[in-house]
């Protein structure tokens, strides 16, 4: 640094929109830029942040270590790439996330469970390879788990969003452990509260289904938009069902049939789409189930919705505090 050259303070560094050029503090100062709207959050988001960081990365790199051990790369085009690996990512980092901001279980294990349970198969299941070709279009055999599960992250990112809806309302609306709960809205919720998380959680499925289906030579743009419906009607059957008279029956079908059919088309590829119409029948038959499990546990228990049928709560009010 030359004699007389006026240095910046450390309160004007905080203030410039851009790097210093002096060396001998430009990487503190700029590292310190960077770091700034992170920590200015508040404590539960930081280490819910940092959390879903970890996860996004370690489930990226499991999907990398798993494309590059059995070398896809050698049978799919571009199979491993950024591109591939950015699902990944929001596929761990969100359910993380989620877990420890609210303290709810089910995004958290699901996506552990999840990543598991690729992981086994990809390992004790043939690795893929190229047998010929045939038209200009090659001929693979051998099973792709790992990339299947990579350009899927959508499908599985919503279904876990949906059991931590679930979650919420059953440990809210039955006192199950709901002390423990952070951040999250008191049953009895508001009809509005309700109306926005089924919509999430059926709009998430049948968006993350329609984008599963367009991936596949075998559906049209009515086909995918049809299977897609088809899941947000279920979910929204289900997950309605549950926030507003706490009925559980729906959502036992729901989660019995709903991830079977998508996890088939994600990882067998069926020649037919016999298994989203009977998700369509599925939402249909709920409300049916719905009904009758209403009447039951009416005449029989004397329910009436417990907490799940108030006039509702403040949207601000939080279980287990700020």
């Amino acid at each position: 640094m030359n004699d007389g050259e006026l240095v910046p303070s450390p309160d004007e560094y905080h203030n410039y929109s851009v790097c210093p050029s002096h060396r001998s503090t430009r990487t503190y100062y700029c590292s310190r830029q960077l770091l700034e709207p992170y920590m200015h959050l508040d404590r539960p988001t930081r280490i819910a942040s940092a959390c879903g960081l970890v996860g996004g990365v370690a489930n990226s790199l499991l999907v990398y270590a798993l494309l590059t051990r059995y070398e896809y790369d050698a049978v799919v085009p571009d199979a491993v790439g950024p591109a591939v690996l950015i699902g990944p990512f929001v596929l761990g980092f969100v359910p993380l996330a989620l877990s420890v901001y609210t303290r709810l279980i089910a995004p958290g294990v699901g996506l552990i469970g999840l990543a598991s349970a690729v992981g086994r198969l990809e390992v004790t299941t043939p690795e893929p390879e190229l047998v010929g070709e045939l038209g200009g279009h090659r001929i693979l055999d051998g099973s792709f788990h790992a990339l299947s599960y990579a350009r899927s992250w959508h499908v599985w990112l919503s279904l876990l969003v949906v059991a931590g809806i679930a979650e919420f309302a059953v440990r809210g609306g039955y006192g199950l452990g709901d002390a423990r709960l952070q951040r999250l809205p008191r049953f009895p919720l508001p009809r509005s509260t309700d109306i926005i998380l089924v919509s999430i959680g059926s709009g998430l499925v049948g968006t993350a289904t329609v984008g599963l289906l367009v991936q596949s030579t075998d559906w049209g743009g009515l086909g995918a938009a049809l299977g897609g419906g088809f899941t947000a009607l279920a979910t929204a059957v289900a997950l309605g069902a549950l926030l507003q008279w706490g009925l559980l029956a729906p959502l036992l079908l729901y989660a019995w049939y709903v991830p079977i059919a998508l996890r088939a088309e994600v990882f067998s590829s069926p020649d037919s789409g016999v298994h989203f119409i009977v998700v369509g029948g599925l939402g249909v038959v709920s409300v049916a189930v719905a009904a009758l499990e209403f009447l039951l546990r009416s005449a029989l228990l004397g329910w009436d919705g417990g907490r799940f049928s108030g006039d509702g709560g403040s949207d601000t009010t939080t279980a287990g505090g700020q």
